[in-house]
């Protein structure tokens, strides 16, 4: 499990800086608003499941998939 998270906030940092994503929803990433909750609870290793979303909308989110 350890490794799922490093991995998920590896990922989360990634598209963070990435020019083609708008937002990235991982509550391990510092400026995301449960980033202290998952401080607390988790000891700052929330699970390995984030969100993202894609610049352009619908079309390049059918793009990318």
């Amino acid at each position: 499990m350890d490794r799922h998270c490093e991995n998920a906030k590896k990922l989360a940092e990634f598209l963070s800086a990435h020019d083609k994503v708008s937002w990235v929803n991982y509550a391990g990433l510092s400026d995301n608003k449960y980033n202290a909750l998952a401080e607390k609870y988790t000891g700052g290793r929330p699970s390995s499941i984030l969100s993202f979303g894609i610049k352009g909308g619908a079309e390049a989110g059918a793009k990318f998939i």
